[in-house]
């Protein structure tokens, strides 16, 4: 497969597309843009865990060709936000009723 990258460093890049199938007669990719990419081979790592506030974001290393993800931070969602919101409101209603929530 191919990976598409923006320059980060000279050897962690966020990956911005895949082509899997660059020498595809059919939908396969030109020389030039195979040129614009990086080989690397073998699959995808698994994908991180969902975490809020965070997105996974795949990186290339341009010497050796591994791929990884790391998190990056994002805005929260309005359901993360009421979510978080309800977490607050039901320890406060704990702590104010001298509950445990160890169950």
């Amino acid at each position: 497969m191919i990976v598409f990258y923006s320059l980060e460093s000279e050897t962690k890049s966020p990956v911005q597309s895949i082509h899997h199938m660059p020498d595809d007669p059919v939908y396969g990719l030109t020389e030039e843009q195979k040129a614009e990419g990086i080989r690397v081979e073998g699959g995808l790592p698994a994908d991180l865990p969902y975490m809020i506030g965070k997105n996974s974001q795949l990186y290339v290393n341009l010497v050796t060709g591994e791929l990884w993800y790391e998190y990056t931070d994002r805005p929260l969602t309005q359901d993360e936000k009421i979510q978080q919101l309800q977490d607050t409101i039901d320890m406060l209603v704990l702590d104010s009723l001298g509950g445990d929530s160890g169950v």
